[in-house]
């Protein structure tokens, strides 16, 4: 049974995301239909041999994963093998679009929701399978993602390594994450493994750039540690009750339900529910109370969708568009300011910043000029820009976060961020 205590430590409102929401984050991350024309073209399989599906991955994936009766055991071995391969190309295509997407700086937008999310101690409900959301709660050095995840995972040590020290428990509050169809970063014996088969998480605390090791660079130790595993990643298939046999998947969906019966408002970002998903239209139709909802999508048809099969007296309301989701941050979440220098390292001059949302706000002049140029080492420069943010925001420097930026050769940055509730920004 899902635990009721646990949920009554987090907020009332859940948000369902889907790869609406990570198109929105990057253009890199794919629709399903961008998915479709990568798989097909990493099989090379061609196009027409999904005519006889209308041109659907989903009614596809879901034809070879089940024996058809009228087909031959090797005919089916062979769909089943292809199925396969299709589930690793899935999870291939995602791990690829979120590394270009890892070339560029992250939306300001997107650390602004999830700071957002984790002082209301919201419920996200997501079928992405992307570390996004994680790499953001990374940038806030705020809690391990196990801290988030609603799913009980392990993880794996080569023999003679030992973990000597656990994470420590968060001391904020923090987002719950539900990765209804499982995340790149999860690990699993398969479907066809006991039920009571733990998933291992195999990659943690990444933050927003490049991964620069693999875990071949770790030693040879590493190397073959998860090589017994397939990835958990539920593919794009029409019924998808064959995968939910593990426990732990299954716990993870039974809290996400309790956390939908409770809840006071539902956000639906950048999913459509599709009319062949009708797992997910059930859990959610059976799950949320009379409860307003509101739906931010790029496309506009998506809320009298939604509307439709979700209606029953519920209020709706929402934002469509290109920068939909943009547009609800601006509207809802509080500012992130950030402050802080950074030094050049070939000259040692320093540059005093002090940002809101990305924008630039420190003044042209300061006492002794000291908004225009800096000496790294001048701490009454360090005190004047602490003393500029407190005289604007009373308060706000009293629990801050490091602000952690990418690596670079040409600079080094040290400095902090905080976030400004809207009732203090009016």
């Amino acid at each position: 049974m899902p635990d009721e205590d646990a949920h009554s430590k987090f907020g009332s409102e859940v948000f369902i995301l889907g790869a609406g929401f990570s198109k929105a984050v990057s253009a890199h991350m794919p629709t399903l239909r961008e998915l479709q024309s990568t798989v097909l073209k990493s099989l090379n399989v061609p196009a027409g041999n999904l005519d006889p599906f209308n041109q659907d991955l989903e009614q596809w994936m879901s034809y070879l994963s089940i024996d058809q009766p009228w087909l031959s055991d090797q005919d089916n071995m062979r769909n089943r093998a292809l199925f396969e391969d299709a589930s690793l190309s899935v999870h291939a295509s995602i791990d690829a679009a979120e590394k270009q997407v890892l070339e560029n700086p992250y939306p300001i937008w997107l650390l602004r929701l999830v700071w957002f999310w984790c002082r209301t101690q919201a419920h996200v409900v997501t079928f992405n399978y992307d570390l996004l959301i994680e790499r953001m709660l990374s940038q806030l050095s705020v809690a391990a993602w196990s801290d988030v995840y609603a799913i009980p995972l392990t993880e794996r040590l080569p023999p003679s390594s030992h973990l000597m020290f656990g994470a420590s428990t968060p001391d904020i509050s923090l987002l719950r994450l539900y990765k209804l169809h499982g995340s790149i970063n999860w690990y699993y014996a398969g479907d066809r493994a006991p039920v009571n088969e733990r998933i291992v998480e195999t990659r943690t605390g990444l933050r927003w750039w490049p991964d620069v090791m693999t875990r071949g660079d770790l030693g040879p130790r590493y190397t073959s540690l998860f090589s017994d595993l397939k990835p958990l990643v539920i593919p794009p298939t029409v019924t998808k009750s064959a995968f939910y046999s593990n426990l732990s998947l299954r716990a993870q969906w039974a809290q996400a339900a309790t956390a939908m019966r409770s809840a006071e408002r539902l956000t639906v970002m950048g999913y459509s529910f599709p009319p062949s998903d009708l797992g997910a239209r059930h859990f959610v139709s059976n799950s949320i109370g009379k409860v307003p909802i509101s739906v931010v999508d790029f496309s506009p048809e998506v809320r009298p969708r939604i509307e439709e099969f979700l209606g029953n007296g519920r209020r709706h309301d929402g934002m469509s568009g290109p920068s939909a989701i943009q547009d609800y941050v601006d509207r809802h979440c509080g500012d992130v300011i950030a402050w802080g220098s950074q030094t050049d390292t070939r000259s040692g001059v320093a540059q005093p910043y002090l940002t809101m949302n990305g924008r630039d706000v420190l003044p042209a002049r300061g006492p002794g000029e000291v908004a225009q140029t800096v000496d790294g080492g001048d701490l009454g420069a360090s005190e004047w820009l602490q003393n500029e943010v407190e005289t604007r925001w009373p308060g706000l420097t009293e629990h801050p976060l490091p602000d952690i930026r990418p690596p670079s050769t040409e600079h080094h940055s040290s400095g902090h961020i905080a976030y400004l509730d809207r009732s203090a920004n009016p």
